[in-house]
């Protein structure tokens, strides 16, 4: 693993309305690779648009030449079995259920973008949560609102809400967070 500048937070964000998780993901996905982490990103079927991009991104050899190090595995979560992408490569496998959590260990960061309740309803992902490395990053996107054991193990929670525009912003959907991976990522100064 690459010695970095991660506090190695279990962070959690979630918008009931789902309006931005995925922009959220897409955010995050960049700016890690952006500074050669090590990226998991699950999600459930049917997969995102993320997954489509980010495919097609690294079929054009010329983008992942622009990294150190550009390293992004994404996970769709089926109904009974998990579909693994390695990125750059662009090579997939078929991975059971009991595998996941194993993999997951060896990452910077790991982005769950609304997991199946076979994930968010498993007592491995706590135990997961609770024995992870230390210095890696795990950010819950979640389109309902986490138990109380996960809420627990956070280090941070987040909502997210869209107001409408009260006449004094230029824009009604800007969202400051402060003290958590966005802010981290996003104020190294690069």
């Amino acid at each position: 693993m690459m010695k970095k500048r991660l506090g190695g937070q279990v962070q959690i964000v979630y918008d009931t309305k789902n309006t931005v998780l995925e922009e959220i993901a897409l955010g995050i996905l960049s700016r890690a690779s952006g500074h050669n982490y090590k990226i998991a990103f699950v999600t459930q079927s049917p997969h995102s648009k993320l997954f489509t991009f980010l495919e097609n991104l690294c079929i054009s050899h010329k983008f992942p030449k622009h990294f150190e190090r550009f390293h992004i595995e994404t996970f769709n979560l089926r109904q009974n079995h998990i579909q693994r992408g390695i990125l750059p490569q662009v090579e997939f496998q078929t991975i059971p259920y009991n595998k996941l959590l194993n993999i997951l260990y060896t990452f910077d960061i790991v982005i769950f973008l609304n997991p199946n309740e076979i994930i968010l309803n498993s007592p491995k992902l706590v135990d997961f949560l609770i024995q992870k490395q230390e210095e890696t990053e795990i950010v819950l996107l979640l389109t309902q609102k986490p138990s109380k054991e996960l809420k627990k193990i956070a280090q941070s929670v987040f909502s997210v809400e869209s107001h409408k525009n009260n006449g004094l912003t230029s824009n009604s959907k800007v969202v400051l967070v402060s003290g958590s991976i966005f802010a981290e990522l996003y104020s190294f100064g690069y």
